[in-house]
């Protein structure tokens, strides 16, 4: 009977071709070359956020890095990244003079209740005053293990 009730004949998309073959290798290995020659102008950070010396609180609702560049160049996004446990890693951050924004928030425990709205728990910013609307920084491009420590 063949496969799947079409008889001894494959699917178009199951037949094999030589001049297919060569052409879905060569596309998946000029993809997998483009993606191996790494950008000079960008860089990877792996890092450690602490507030004051000390690691983040666990009891966190978000923990958020933001990189993006002071000024806009095509084709370069905003990079973010989950802070976890304090950690983070980010890629693509192009080289150059960025805005580095932080937000973290730590739940109370507190719950508020409204008259016409569900009740929620409360959350504080505990990112410092004079770094929660993000800083400047220079990226050189040898920077690989960062420590932002945010003093208050």
């Amino acid at each position: 009977m063949g496969i799947a009730g079409f008889g001894n004949r494959l699917p178009l998309f199951v037949e094999e071709t030589p001049m297919k073959n060569v052409w879905g290798w060569s596309c998946l290995f000029s993809l997998v070359l483009a993606g191996c020659g790494g950008d000079s102008h960008q860089v990877s950070w792996e890092g450690t956020v602490t507030i004051e010396g000390k690691p983040l609180p666990e009891n966190l609702r978000v923990a958020v890095i933001q990189v993006r560049p002071m000024r806009e160049i095509p084709g370069v996004a905003p990079v973010q990244a989950e802070i976890v446990d304090s950690q983070f890693f980010l890629s693509g951050i192009p080289k150059g003079k960025v805005w580095v924004t932080l937000i973290i928030e730590q739940k109370t425990g507190k719950i508020i209740r409204e008259k016409y709205a569900p009740e929620y728990e409360e959350v504080v910013n505990i990112v410092p005053p004079s770094k929660r609307n993000g800083f400047a920084m220079e990226v050189m491009g040898n920077e690989r293990k960062m420590v932002l420590d945010l003093k208050k």
